[in-house]
């Protein structure tokens, strides 16, 4: 399974760009910020135009469900990745959109990671999960190993 990264979770990136490509029956979204029926609220809100079925998951909570085809799986960390893989699921690709955080290493437009979330990546590639930055659907995928290295083309 492919799980997205992308700091902000569901905003219109997600809903006018990568939904409207891969058309999922489902979008199930992973934060630790969805414990809470407030979290889940705003989000539905935000994901109300989606014509896909919304899941909240988090981490810790009610396991995650088997991947079906037209899923299309979306967490605001990596955590969400290494609970999945805990959990049992295959996750063959992170694929992240968008991670932005504050005195983070600039590696592209809109990706700027900290030591340890650098290192919690580095953790999963090590588990054999591909990561990749890829903001648009069908623009450019590149690795974090490219992206590490200074290839910013």
């Amino acid at each position: 399974m492919d799980l997205h990264l992308d700091d902000r979770l569901l905003h219109g990136r997600i809903l006018h760009g990568w939904a409207p490509v891969l058309r999922p029956a489902r979008v199930l979204l992973i934060s630790p910020a969805l414990a809470d029926a407030r979290g889940r609220a705003l989000y539905a809100e935000a994901g109300a135009e989606l014509d896909a079925a919304l899941r909240f998951l988090a981490p810790g909570g009610e396991p995650p469900p088997a991947p079906a085809p037209g899923d299309f799986w979306l967490t605001d960390a990596p955590g969400g990745a290494r609970w999945l893989l805990a959990s049992g699921l295959a996750v063959a690709r992170l694929v992240i959109i968008g991670l932005r955080e504050a005195g983070g290493r600039a590696l592209a437009e809109d990706l700027r990671a900290g030591a340890a979330t650098l290192a919690r990546l580095d953790d999963l590639a090590a588990a054999g999960v591909e990561i990749l930055h890829q903001p648009f659907p069908g623009g450019p995928a590149r690795t974090l190993r490219s992206l590490l290295a200074g290839d910013h083309a």
